[in-house]
């Protein structure tokens, strides 16, 4: 048997050539087999692709495996996340499902990729003789109601006092308005205003009016009085004169007074000093009194003015 060495370069594609004792052996490039590694290996022929996927040779010891739709990676064994594809789920949530793609869609669209616009208004869904608008992309619908109605479907008969707005008084209701009637002491729209009691003015003569909620008192300037302050009062109604002095009215400020005997001054309440002439006689002391005066004689002497000598030599 003939020795065959490495020098005549036996071995192919790149193969390395080793002398051997018995001659020489290739050792083949990854891809190839053979003696002279002068064959091809078949990539393909394990079925690397998973999942129905194709294998094609691409170059020597390599092969590429080109994936059905919902899967990828080298060998296809990846699911594949169809959701990230645009336009899958075009108004609507996506899930990845063994088939492709499951589609949820937002209020207001249909259809397997949710593209399909549903009529919100097609059901007549609006209630006593409302207009219905379908509210576009946002979904839903909205509707107009007639007046009286109220509700999401204008379902409802609208009653104007049902939020009770009169806070302090009865509510009336006059088809979509109210009217309050309101109590004591309140005023406005909603009777929610405090009444002034005092806003008309209703004290006389310049007087102070004090308001007390739901009835006032009135402060009288001097001369005037009266629930009102409406009467004119006299210099002489507080009876200005003493010790039974009659009291003439000048006017709401000024009097006179004319005084009973034994007194005067302005007002009469000086008592007229009757000693003040020293009307007694003879040391005798003087008693004031009013209108008149009494004597307090010395030993001797009597008389209203202790004028007369007492003659002792007569008993």
């Amino acid at each position: 048997m003939k020795l065959v060495s490495c020098v005549s370069k036996p071995c192919h594609n790149g193969a390395r050539c080793v002398d051997t004792s018995t001659g020489r052996e290739c050792m083949c490039a990854p891809g190839f087999s053979g003696e002279d590694c002068q064959h091809d290996i078949d990539e393909c022929a394990s079925e690397p692709c998973q999942h129905g996927g194709t294998c094609t040779q691409a170059e020597a010891a390599n092969y590429r495996c080109s994936c059905p739709e919902r899967y990828a990676g080298f060998h296809c064994e990846i699911p594949a996340n169809l959701c990230l594809e645009k336009g899958r789920c075009k108004h609507g949530s996506c899930t990845n499902a063994p088939d492709g793609v499951e589609c949820t869609c937002f209020s207001g669209y249909t259809g397997a990729s949710c593209a399909e616009k549903i009529d919100e208004c097609a059901s007549s869904p609006c209630t006593n003789g409302a207009t219905c608008s379908d509210n576009g992309a946002a979904g839903g619908l909205s509707c107009a109601c007639q007046p009286g109605f109220t509700g999401a479907f204008c379902e409802d008969k609208f009653d104007a006092c049902q939020q009770s707005p009169c806070m302090h008084g009865t509510c009336d209701a006059m088809g979509e308005s109210f009217l309050c009637s309101c109590e004591p002491g309140y005023e406005g729209e909603h009777c929610d205003r405090v009444t002034s009691s005092c806003s008309s003015q209703p004290c006389r003569n310049d007087a102070t009016c004090i308001d007390k909620l739901i009835n006032f008192t009135c402060l009288c300037g001097p001369g005037f009085h009266g629930p009102l302050c409406e009467h004119e009062a006299n210099a002489c109604a507080g009876q200005p004169c003493d010790n039974g002095g009659q009291c003439t009215p000048h006017g709401r400020k000024n009097f006179s007074c004319s005084c009973r005997l034994g007194f005067s001054g302005t007002d009469c309440s000086i008592n007229i000093d009757d000693c003040h002439d020293d009307p007694c006689l003879n040391g005798a002391t003087c008693i004031d009194g009013v209108n008149r005066y009494s004597c307090q004689c010395m030993p001797g002497y009597i008389g209203r003015s202790c004028g007369t000598n007492v003659d002792e030599c007569a008993v």
